[in-house]
């Protein structure tokens, strides 16, 4: 496989070259997920090169999230494929570490939410709504519930947009909004005013506006009730903030 796949390298960027060449590979199918790279050995007589350049290109790769290195007897290289794992991992150490402002998140959700909420309305199923209002009824037992704690609760908050970005189909949709919500409760802990009562409350009838458009499949209110929940609570955070400046 390897000798038909590859070229040998140039001299002068042996290690660029190396990389571009599996990167094209696996782009153009000649390498599919699963696959199995020849050996270090193999690979460095394909290129003749030597075998500090060839980890030094295979690292890349791995950091691309290309392939995947397992030592051992049983080890070798595997190919991953193109995949959205480095995009989710950049969006999540932007906003675990709040590289990003508030005014900067509102922005992208608000663009991004309502857009989701309007393209799910024509793609939503039965089995799509029947899951969309089973995590509605998780809510509004937190709801009921005493004592009110927000914090588990923004679990269910992110597993309703995550819900709704899978319906929506887009991988890139995923791969944005899994990360953003497994970090952005960051933000919430510290800007949100503690009021958790007010809190789950606007969230569940923001949740259930949401739903019931989709399920009326009415695109302009599941566009503005979603945009008006990321608004609302932008606005909850900014308030709270200036209180304590």
């Amino acid at each position: 496989m390897g000798k038909t796949v590859f070229q040998k390298t140039s001299p002068n960027r042996i290690c660029q070259d190396l990389v571009k060449q599996i990167q094209e590979a696996i782009i153009e199918g000649k390498l599919k997920q699963g696959d199995h790279l020849p050996s270090q050995r193999e690979l460095g007589e394909i290129f003749q090169t030597s075998r500090a350049t060839l980890r030094e290109a295979l690292r890349v790769l791995e950091d691309q999230g290309l392939i995947e290195i397992k030592l051992g007897v049983s080890g070798g290289t595997r190919i991953r494929g193109a995949n959205t794992d480095r995009i989710s991992d950049s969006i999540g150490m932007l906003i675990r570490h709040r590289s990003v402002s508030l005014n900067h998140l509102m922005d992208f959700r608000m663009i991004l939410e309502g857009f989701i909420a309007e393209q799910v309305c024509s793609l939503a199923n039965e089995e799509d709504i029947k899951d969309l209002k089973l995590i509605k009824n998780k809510a509004k037992k937190f709801l009921l519930s005493e004592p009110v704690d927000w914090k588990p609760y923004t679990k269910i908050d992110a597993e309703f947009h995550e819900a709704l970005a899978r319906i929506a189909g887009n991988p890139l949709f995923k791969a944005t909004l899994k990360p953003m919500y497994e970090n952005i409760h960051n933000y919430f802990y510290q800007y949100l005013p503690d009021k958790p009562e007010l809190l789950i409350k606007e969230n569940y009838e923001d949740m259930s506006q949401i739903i019931k458009a989709i399920e009326d499949k009415n695109f302009i209110d599941a566009k503005k009730a979603a945009m008006l929940h990321v608004s609302r609570f932008h606005n909850l955070m900014e308030e709270n903030e200036l209180q304590h400046t």
